[in-house]
């Protein structure tokens, strides 16, 4: 079998594939997944977003976090769930 020179590229543009082989191909976002420190500073926890989070979601000083912490119904085994959100201004 004769080896191909070509490069393969990393990411594939779907943008330029017939309609019918698109439809067969399942597209998937890409998906950032970091894990950050949390620190203390005396009086409050804090958090730092990564950098390329924060580019690609136009992070600015004016936007805010929203924290929803659900307590578990009493006598159960659940645990808190705490979800955070950012809200853009």
């Amino acid at each position: 079998m004769k080896k191909s020179n070509e490069k393969i590229p990393d990411k594939l543009d779907y943008s330029k594939l017939p309609k019918e082989i698109e439809e067969v191909i399942e597209q998937k976002g890409d998906i950032i997944d970091e894990n950050v420190k949390i620190t203390y500073d005396g009086r409050q926890f804090l958090v730092r977003f990564p950098s390329e989070i924060s580019k690609l979601m136009e992070i600015t000083r004016q936007d805010k976090i929203n924290f929803k912490l659900e307590m578990p119904k009493p006598r159960t085994d659940e645990k808190p769930k705490l979800t955070i959100t950012l809200i853009k201004k």
